[in-house]
């Protein structure tokens, strides 16, 4: 979610290539600026380091798009009840705009891209 800029639907994954995986591919330690999904303003600097295993964690993460470049994938499965119960719990400001602009979008993206079945490995989230 570091790279969801205000606004921009779904999370920026091409500015995760350029920004943060090819540098670190090419040996390079990465820098990205980080935003916040319910803030305007962009966050702080965030650095990446080599030589170690990166976890990409979040929705979207195994897009179709970045499957290429992934080397496994978990998925983390969650019933809809709990998955509404946690984002309630946040509270109402991050719950309303979860509610409103992700959800929908992630729900179709789940059933457009299948991401479960591209899973290396599948896990319960409850």
């Amino acid at each position: 979610d570091d790279l969801s800029a205000p606004g921009v639907l779904p999370w920026e994954w091409e500015r995760f290539l350029t920004e943060v995986w090819q540098p670190i591919r090419n040996g390079v330690p990465a820098t990205y600026r980080k935003h916040h999904w319910t803030l305007t303003e962009p966050g702080e600097m965030a650095k990446v380091r080599t030589g170690r295993p990166v976890i990409l964690e979040g929705v979207k993460s195994s897009l179709l798009h970045l499957r290429p470049y992934l080397d496994f994938i978990v998925w983390v499965e969650t019933c809809v009840d709990v998955r509404l119960e946690r984002a309630q719990a946040r509270g109402a400001q991050r719950f309303e705009c979860w509610s409103t602009n992700w959800r929908p979008v992630e729900e179709q993206w789940a059933l457009d891209e299948n991401p479960n079945l591209a899973a290396n490995l599948v896990v319960s989230g409850e």
